[in-house]
């Protein structure tokens, strides 16, 4: 998945072009909104896949070692981890047709664009905090609860997001 920070690199000549036509600048700058955040949330929901993956991992070694009292504290973390998954994929395009409504500028979009740097960077913590925690399912047991408040931790992150956004549609 490219990394949506280089998404203004990809442009193709065409695309450069058509935005010294009047009027077509912002059509483009809304789809590349459009575009990034949509990127954007796949790569978040991409890193928390991957995550859950390695705590499967865990588990099925757990499971073979006859460690059967961390499943349902894993099982609560995965959970936790689809709930987030869940509202990132479903979550109000922060640059789409939102914006195309509202009149936003350059000082509020660029909160939301820090707001997303911070959650995006919180997640991946997670995952290195999980494929840390993951290497031996002794870790895994021992790691959970600290686990536990950090997906908790990114989900009220995130709900910040939901909150800027709707404030930005409140101001109108």
């Amino acid at each position: 998945m490219p990394d949506p920070a280089n998404h203004a690199e990809n442009r193709n000549i065409v695309e450069s072009v058509l935005r010294y036509i009047p009027g077509f600048r912002g059509y483009l700058e809304k789809e590349y909104r459009r575009e990034s955040d949509s990127l954007l949330r796949a790569f978040m929901v991409e890193k928390l896949e991957q995550a859950k993956s390695l705590i499967d991992q865990s588990l099925q070694e757990l499971v073979d070692l006859g460690q059967l009292s961390a499943l349902p504290k894993a099982e609560r973390l995965r959970t936790k981890i689809d709930r987030l998954r869940g509202k990132i994929s479903g979550a109000m395009g922060g640059y789409s047709g939102f914006f195309d409504f509202v009149r936003v500028g350059e000082e509020e979009l660029s909160s939301i664009y820090d707001h997303d740097q911070k959650v995006v960077e919180g997640i991946g913590v997670f995952h290195s905090q999980v494929r840390e925690m993951t290497r031996s399912p002794d870790h895994l047991i021992e790691a959970l609860s600290s686990l536990h408040r950090s997906i908790e931790e990114l989900e009220r992150q995130f709900e910040g997001r939901r909150a800027i956004l709707v404030g930005l549609s409140d101001s109108v």
